[in-house]
Order: C-alpha cells, then structure tokens, then sequence
C-alpha cells in the first residue's frame, strides 16, 4: 500500500511538473503582448486626457481647465 501510494505521488508531481512547463511555455509565447502593452495604454491614456479636455472646454468653456481653482487657464 505504501509503495502504491508513493508511485502515486510521484505520478502527481510529474503531471503538475509538466503541465507548469506547458502553462510557461504558452506565456513565453505572449511576451511580446507585454511590450506592446504598455505603450498602447500609455497612447490610450493621452487619447483620453485630450478628448476629456475637449469635452470639458466644449461644455464649461476655457475655466474648466484651470488648475486647482486658481485660475491658470490652459490654452488648449
């Protein structure tokens, strides 16, 4: 019994070995995503900013855009 149940875990620990590399492998494969992801949501981020700043000035005129209530305006 206690062979048995050795043989068992030793078949266990190979399956989880192999299933971690296949699990590493495939995310080896996405590295390149993570390169681009940074970039693409800075770009993104900007994108948003300006279009806010736009929608802001549009609806609230040039004060909305003004830093900390003090009246710097930007001249967007």
């Amino acid at each position: 019994m206690t062979a048995f149940c050795g043989v068992g875990h030793v078949l266990g620990s190979i399956v989880i070995g192999f299933v971690g590399i296949a699990i590493g492998a495939s995310l080896h494969r996405l590295q390149w995503l993570e390169g681009v992801r940074g970039p693409a949501a800075f770009g993104h981020g900007w994108g948003r900013a300006a279009a806010g700043g736009r929608r802001a000035r549009h609806w609230r005129g040039p004060a909305a855009l003004s830093l900390c209530g003090v009246g710097i305006v930007l001249g967007l």
